[in-house]
């Protein structure tokens, strides 16, 4: 029973759809679908990550950076499940360089890594110095949505 006068605080919505909204303020022309999770169940994540690093041969740094935008990004797009990628780059041109991807569920980040990647492991592999070395991770909470 509430006390009379007493306003209960609005209800934030879960992170999942926080980022939906976010995502779709920021890139209106996709249309990616998170499943709304709500609160972090048992065995439940909000995302998850693919964290890729990897060494472009020096001399093709600002190549792969091209390689990337017009012809890696747009086979991300069409994966069911995909949602961001986010590239890090060193100041240097010998450091390893670091991408990762956000997933809406883990079914799609292991059909990525078993059906996507390798295409594009193809595409970049003359840029690279080293073969890419990946990971994959639960992503159980952000801060990059508050109010």
């Amino acid at each position: 029973m509430k006390a009379e006068g007493v306003t209960e605080p609005p209800r934030r919505q879960p992170l999942s759809v926080q980022y939906q909204n976010a995502r779709e303020a920021s890139f209106p022309n996709t249309s990616v679908t998170v499943p709304a999770c709500g609160p972090k169940r048992k065995g439940r994540f909000i995302l998850f990550a693919r964290i890729v690093e990897f060494t472009p041969k020096p001399e093709m740094k600002d190549e792969i950076l091209n390689v990337v935008r017009m012809e890696v990004l747009p086979i991300l797009k069409q994966q069911q499940g995909f949602m961001e990628i986010m590239a890090f780059v060193p100041e240097t041109k010998t450091d390893k360089w670091i991408t990762i991807t956000f997933w809406a569920e883990k079914r799609d980040v292991e059909r990525w890594e078993r059906d996507g990647f390798p295409k594009v492991e193809g595409i970049l592999k003359f840029l690279l110095a080293a073969p890419p070395i990946c990971n994959h991770y639960n992503v159980e909470t952000s801060f990059a949505s508050r109010d």
